[in-house]
């Protein structure tokens, strides 16, 4: 089996300093608006015969509001369009609403964030093997935004930043909280991310590792957890950034997880523009 996962992406950002990173947060204290369109090609050529191949579409949107550089809101969304030979459908996945408070000081910055993520998913993986694989395949490199979810969640967290002139660095830390008595037992699911980025202007060279997902699970609550085909998903993704004009930035980027079983499977490739407004 492998997959291949091709994304393109195109961000509108209203600030002077684009994000330094591709899937970490993205509060920035300014507002903002973007989006990533991509599409993943799955060939299975395991011992099993082969089956079909799978073009599959991802479109993520996302956009914040600031009110002022220390409060706003930030929302963000996703469409995925699965399609095998004759079958096709497209749906909804699941949506973030929430809030920001937002702190800098000098070269530091910390950020706390809450989310409401709504169970507006049409499109849940349960019908067959290959949508569980078409939507599972377009979670990387962003592993904080669910690609789906059926229940209402609460995400919680923040973020701790360093901005220096030749430096950036970042540290990641948020958890879903599902709301909905039929899953009291069900563990919060953590997000935990980091990255550094090295500054020669005009470019940019910067390394992310994120994991998400059920820390203390084991296989066998995969079903009652809803869990998306492991306990942990873990990914690196690796960028190159080009300073076009003050505000405007041309992103290429490329991400592999690193779980045993799904590191030969999935990769990730990706260019995006990021400008400020």
């Amino acid at each position: 089996m492998r997959c291949l996962v091709l994304l393109a992406t195109l961000t509108s950002a209203a600030q002077a300093d684009t994000p330094a990173f591709v899937a970490l947060d993205r509060t920035t204290g300014t507002t903002n608006a973007g989006a990533h369109v991509g599409v993943m090609f799955f060939e299975d050529q395991d011992s099993d015969g082969g089956q079909p191949n799978l073009e599959q579409p991802r479109v993520q949107l996302f956009g914040e509001y600031a009110i002022t550089e220390n409060f706003g809101a930030v929302a963000s969304a996703n469409v995925i369009w699965f399609r095998a030979q004759v079958r096709s459908k497209v749906g909804l996945g699941a949506m973030h609403l929430g809030g920001y408070l937002r702190h800098a000081h000098n070269a530091f910055e910390i950020v706390g964030r809450a989310s409401l993520v709504l169970p507006t998913s049409t499109f849940i993986p349960r019908d067959s093997y290959y949508e569980d694989v078409a939507v599972h395949g377009t979670m990387f490199p962003w592993l904080q935004e669910r690609a789906n979810a059926d229940i209402f969640w609460m995400q919680i967290g923040g973020s701790m930043r360093y901005r220096g002139a030749a430096f950036v660095a970042q540290i990641d830390g948020f958890v879903d909280v599902p709301l909905e008595e039929t899953m009291s037992n069900t563990p919060a699911r953590l997000h935990l991310g980091v990255g550094a980025a090295y500054l020669a202007p005009p470019w940019r060279v910067g390394v992310e590792l994120l994991a998400s997902g059920y820390p203390s699970a084991t296989k066998s609550h995969e079903d009652s957890y809803g869990d998306d085909g492991e306990t942990m998903f873990v990914g690196l993704t690796g960028s190159l950034s080009r300073t076009l004009a003050p505000g405007r930035e041309l992103v290429a980027w490329f991400g592999n997880p690193l779980n045993d079983r799904l590191r030969s499977l999935w990769h990730s490739l990706g260019i995006g523009y990021q400008s400020s407004l």
